[in-house]
């Protein structure tokens, strides 16, 4: 008989921009366990929606934890964490925690908040029967605060891809842009400070660079089109992209970019997406950018003047990444073999 498991978040189904990881996974995991949301809607907070099923499964599976104090209510949601993790120990459940980030990307959270945050990621790892990460940075962190930590890496799983090896190596079409930045624009992405380091450097105009992707931040809203001013090279676009749309955007582009601050990020579903359709991606030296440079799937920077220079060796002298090597690392890192390792080990338990 399947274990029953809770997944959280369970996000609301009408949810605008909603991080599909989260399906992924219970659709995924649903295979070896009974993902007890899938056949329920949800009609709370995320956090107030875990009191229907406490009492009914036999796993917890936080994803994100961590940030429940940023929104609002963040200190009932804080308390909540704590009375469900007890509940949870008393009916001798199995908790899994997936460290994704360093720390909340959020940049609502005043810093009350961000001691909670910090107060729960220390709780979680050290109550946790199992931990995850996408990145092997993760490890380090978890090790740090818990040396014993049952902890495991797997590099971030991929959808299936739907075309052949020939097809996805050998695309070829108009590059319209040097560099494209997508996805949400928020702080914690760097996108300002990028432009402001090429503003400086007198190199605002060096670069055709398409940016888009929905600006959740007010300053950023005001900001960016500020310095970005007349410059007819540069495209801001404050709209989200849509999965449809996403091949051809990535094709139009020489490079994918990503200039996130290091401070936060681990892993990116952003960066998964990027490749399995075919880009050539330069991202910060960090968390699972780093694990995919050593893997030479991507190209890796420390800082702008080594980002610069891959920039222009990739622009001028067209030196990519092997599409081939690429390809097969994304069908052995798909979700289907990602959720059989992880019953695995859930099972073991």
């Amino acid at each position: 008989m399947k274990k029953k498991i809770y997944i959280y978040p369970h996000f609301r189904r009408n949810l605008i921009d909603r991080n599909p990881y989260i399906d992924n996974l219970c659709i995924s995991l649903n295979k070896y366990f009974d993902v007890i949301q899938l056949n329920y809607e949800s009609k709370y907070s995320t956090l107030f929606d875990i009191s229907k099923y406490i009492f009914k499964v036999d796993i917890l599976f936080f994803n994100w934890i961590e940030t429940v104090p940023c929104g609002f209510f963040g200190f009932l949601k804080f308390l909540l964490y704590y009375i469900y993790v007890l509940i949870a120990k008393l009916r001798k459940m199995k908790i899994i925690y997936l460290v994704h980030d360093k720390k909340p990307h959020t940049h609502k959270a005043v810093k009350f908040n961000n001691h909670l945050s910090e107060l729960i990621i220390k709780d979680i790892i050290k109550r946790s029967d199992l931990l995850l990460t996408h990145a092997t940075e993760g490890l380090d962190i978890i090790k740090s605060q818990k040396p014993e930590a049952n902890a495991f890496f797997f590099n971030h799983p991929f959808d299936d891809l739907q075309i052949s090896m020939d097809d996805f190596c050998h695309k070829e079409v108009h590059k319209k842009y040097d560099i494209l930045i997508w996805s949400a624009i928020k702080p914690y992405k760097g996108i300002y400070e990028f432009l402001s380091y090429l503003k400086d450097k007198k190199m605002l105009s060096l670069y055709k660079i398409k940016i888009v992707g929905r600006i959740y931040s007010n300053e950023d809203k005001i900001r960016l089109p500020q310095i970005i001013g007349d410059n007819t090279n540069i495209e801001l676009e404050d709209r989200s992209v849509s999965y449809d749309e996403l091949p051809g955007l990535i094709n139009s582009a020489k490079i994918v970019l990503f200039t996130y601050k290091v401070e936060t990020v681990l892993s990116s579903g952003v960066l998964m997406d990027s490749l399995m359709n075919g880009a050539t991606i330069v991202g910060n030296n960090c968390g699972a950018f780093k694990d995919l440079g050593c893997e030479g799937i991507i190209y890796s920077y420390n800082d702008y003047t080594q980002m610069i220079e891959i920039l222009d060796d990739i622009i001028v002298n067209d030196k990519y990444k092997d599409k081939y090597m690429i390809y097969s690392f994304i069908q052995k890192n798909n979700w289907d073999n990602f959720a059989k390792e992880i019953g695995l080990k859930i099972y073991a338990l």
